[in-house]
């Protein structure tokens, strides 16, 4: 696993929440998100990508798709555990979704769709929705990642 991706990756979270600032300027939520991701990137540069991977893993076809309930009213999403911090729900993403503009909606995908992509590179997992419909959700899913193809 490269160095260079856990960067770019940091790099273009890190411009996602500047652009989600200015997007939803009243919302809490993505200043405390962002604070949060501040503070694991300083403590561990590998973190915030393994704790994106880990929350969106099992929507990551619906991500890939660019499925809104992803956004909206998905009642898994909203059954999370606090450990997995989803971005969507934890930054108020999924409460505003519905008055975002079209523009907004697309550039939002642009990000989500990138930065996952980005992070199941960062495994060298070329075949996503392969990768994703194989794993048994007994198993962690950074394990199940490290030896998707040993």
């Amino acid at each position: 696993m490269s160095a260079g991706i856990y960067r770019a990756f940091n790099t273009i979270y890190e411009e996602f929440f500047q652009k989600m600032k200015l997007l939803m300027p009243d919302e809490e939520r993505i200043e405390d998100f962002h604070a949060g991701f501040l503070l694991l990137k300083r403590a561990n540069n590998r973190a915030p990508l393994e704790m994106y991977i880990k929350s969106i893993f099992d929507f990551t076809l619906e991500i890939l798709d660019k499925n809104e309930d992803f956004f909206m009213s998905h009642k898994k999403l909203n059954d999370i555990a606090l450990d997995n911090s989803s971005f969507a729900s934890k930054t108020g993403l999924h409460d505003k979704w519905s008055s975002f503009s079209d523009a907004s909606k697309e550039n939002i995908w642009t990000y989500v769709l990138g930065l996952t992509k980005l992070a199941f590179k960062a495994y060298n997992i070329n075949d996503v929705k392969k990768c994703v419909k194989l794993k048994n959700n007994e198993i962690d899913v950074i394990e199940y990642l490290k030896n998707y193809q040993k």
